[in-house]
């Protein structure tokens, strides 16, 4: 983890980013940026210059939804594992990294149909 990695390609970050989740499994750490810059040994900037696929680094966003991909997995089996760590779990969840989720009501729409009669009311013109 000390030595410094350059990252020529695409294909060669899928690759540190395989070997970085399987770091992560291997010795309990958690897939956090901050770790994965550390693994790397790359700043934060560079991080996010190889996440948003910008100038020379086109495709290297790619690999990072594999990276997404594992810390969804890894957030929704701590949540079926432990109870106690279900509230902390949803939260991280709804990180845009750890897959955005989302709470919201679904509105189901089921045909209603409302009639206004204006008999009586002034008529069309009460409502002018």
């Amino acid at each position: 983890m000390a030595q410094t990695r350059k990252v020529e390609s695409a294909e060669k970050l899928m690759k540190y980013i395989d070997d970085f989740i399987k770091y992560c499994e291997e010795n309990g750490e958690i897939p956090s940026n901050y770790n994965l810059c550390k693994f790397l040994s790359v700043s934060a900037a560079t991080l996010s210059r190889y996440e948003a696929g910008d100038g020379n680094y086109k495709g290297y966003e790619i690999p990072f939804k594999n990276l997404r991909q594992y810390r969804e997995h890894r957030l929704l089996t701590m949540l079926e594992g432990d109870s106690k760590k279900a509230a902390a779990a949803i939260f991280q969840l709804k990180q845009p990294f750890n897959g955005g989720y989302v709470e919201s009501t679904q509105q189901v729409d089921q045909g209603a149909t409302v009639t206004l009669k204006i008999e009586g009311v002034g008529g069309v013109d009460a409502f002018k």
